[in-house]
């Protein structure tokens, strides 16, 4: 599930692709030989790159060059924008090393350049439009100077989003850029933050389009997740609005994942590993909001993959939120965790709690429409599944949850489903079985003699569902045709499993008290939460 982090996220890295831009761009000023007075270039170098970023660009501190072997120049403590005290801007060391031969017919080639410590602010206005964009007015052609290799370590930008009132903060580590030409195709791979969390990025550019557009790949894997994010289409800024359109890929990490994109056709990535679930679809991004026009996930091969389709959307604004819907074919949970075990109960409950675990969590409010007519869970088929649900306090808040289980099992269900080692199910729970005999196999692995006798089977019930203790409250129970009425409880946190139970009501045989235990109260706890 894409996040409102992770859309900022994606807008976030494109700022750091302009930033390279201007520091290239502010470099190249220095270099081209026709307008930099070299001996008085600082302010030759001060005057060209205002003219060049429409801002105010000054060098406090030190400067050196040289011309010989080759022309190496470094600029300490400089500052760009029209508040001196707060700089839109600084930079606290720069250098950089260019090749001399080039410069004989025109070329400039910079070998090595080293940014520390730049500091970025941009804001965005409540119509999604930054206070800073490029104004090139620069003599030269941009098209005849490469980067061949740019570090940039301890790196800040925040982005001040007026609309949400909210300022972000990236934190770039070590990043390394690379230019063919300023006008593309451009590389950048780093290790970097997004408000804390850690992320390695891997973009790569085409060459700037007449229209303004520039096509833009982008691989975002967090460092501490499992998830890889891969985003193909073109970026561009109309009237100081950044858009980012295009088609996008989520999957999960494998411990495999190169370290470096593979590039296609100079500038694109390809992932090519098959993976156990995949989502893809068209997006459309901008300072307001991200949308999903269609996507589609698949689960299991991918020649013969279980599908589902949807809609998305993410607004950012004062109070982002998302909303997704789900519908379409049937789908395949964790369908790899599940191919190499058995297809023991306990087996289909790791795998689902693998795949609750798995898919990512949103740090916003939102809902989550499902509408499938079948989940494949390891070797069983949920049928006719509907619920919305969303986040509560890390924590999935489900609500008007049906289902068809195995047995001729219908169910329903409120409540809170819980993640990680608080694993577990709080709620209203309600379940009519036409088959008990179907469902107790299904939950138990076997079935009890007296199970077998029972025609129809039904409870509704406020339930905790959690790995040591399952409780049944306002218990309303229906074996055959005698009904009852109380509680129950079973635990496994001692030596051996415990079971309580209380009811009122009509005559219970004692091998329909079998009947409950074993297939109810011990199916729910040993085969489902053990």
């Amino acid at each position: 599930m894409v996040t409102v982090e992770f859309a900022e996220a994606v807008l976030a890295r494109l700022f750091v692709i302009i930033g390279g831009l201007v520091v290239a761009v502010l470099m190249a000023a220095l270099l081209a030989p026709y307008f930099v007075d070299w001996t008085g270039y600082k302010v030759s170098f001060e005057a060209e790159a205002t003219k060049i970023l429409g801002l105010p660009v000054k060098v406090a501190g030190a400067a050196s060059a040289r011309l010989l072997p080759f022309p190496s120049l470094t600029f300490t403590n400089v500052r760009v924008g029209e508040d001196s005290e707060n700089p839109v801007l600084t930079v606290e060391k720069f250098s950089m090393d260019a090749e001399l031969a080039p410069f004989l017919s025109g070329q400039v080639l910079i070998f090595d350049m080293r940014v520390d410590a730049p500091h970025g602010v941009l804001t965005v206005d409540k119509d999604g439009v930054m206070d800073w964009t490029l104004r090139p007015e620069t003599p030269f052609d941009a098209g005849k100077i490469t980067v061949e290799n740019m570090v940039i370590t301890n790196g800040l930008i925040d982005v001040l989003n007026e609309a949400s009132g909210r300022t972000h903060r990236l934190e770039i580590s070590s990043a390394t850029v690379s230019a063919r030409a300023l006008t593309g195709p451009w590389h950048l791979n780093g290790e970097m933050l997004f408000d804390g969390e850690p992320l390695r990025v891997d973009g790569a550019t085409g060459q700037m389009g007449d229209k303004g557009l520039m096509p833009l790949n982008i691989r975002l894997i967090p460092t501490d997740r499992t998830v890889v994010a891969e985003l193909d289409g073109s970026a561009k800024s109309k009237d100081g609005k950044l858009s980012y359109d295009g088609k996008f890929t989520l999957r999960p990490a494998t411990l495999t994942e190169p370290s470096q994109p593979k590039l296609k056709n100079g500038y694109g990535v390809v992932a090519d590993e098959e993976t156990r679930y995949r989502v893809s679809g068209k997006f459309e991004m901008s300072a307001d909001a991200l949308k999903l026009p269609e996507y589609r996930l698949e689960t299991g091969p991918k020649d013969d993959p279980y599908v589902a389709t949807g809609t998305g959307q993410v607004t950012f604004g004062a109070t982002p939120a998302f909303e997704f819907k789900v519908d379409g074919t049937q789908v395949n949970l964790a369908a790899e965790a599940t191919s190499n075990v058995s297809a023991e109960p306990v087996d289909r409950l790791k795998a689902f709690r693998q795949f609750v675990d798995t898919v990512p969590f949103p740090a916003m409010p939102g809902t989550l429409d499902v509408n499938l007519p079948a989940i494949v869970v390891g070797d069983t088929t949920i049928r006719e599944i509907a619920f919305k649900a969303t986040p509560d306090n890390g924590a999935w808040r489900v609500s008007g949850l049906k289902a068809t289980l195995p047995g001729r099992t219908k169910l329903e269900a409120d409540g809170l489903l819980s993640r990680g080692d608080k694993f577990g199910f709080a709620g209203n729970l309600l379940v009519a079985s036409n088959q008990p005999a179907g469902l107790a196999n299904w939950l138990t692995g076997s079935v009890d003699a007296s199970v077998r006798r029972l025609e129809a089977l039904g409870f509704s019930s406020k339930v905790v569902l959690a790995p040591e203790i399952q409780t049944f409250e306002n218990l309303e129970l229906a074996l055959g045709t005698t009904t009852f009425k109380g509680k129950a409880e079973r635990r496994t946190d001692g030596m051996r499993p415990a079971v309580a139970l209380v009811l009122t009501g009509g005559a219970l045989r004692l091998d329909t008290l079998s009947a409950l235990t074993a297939g109810v109260l011990d199916g729910c706890g040993k085969s489902r939460f053990a």
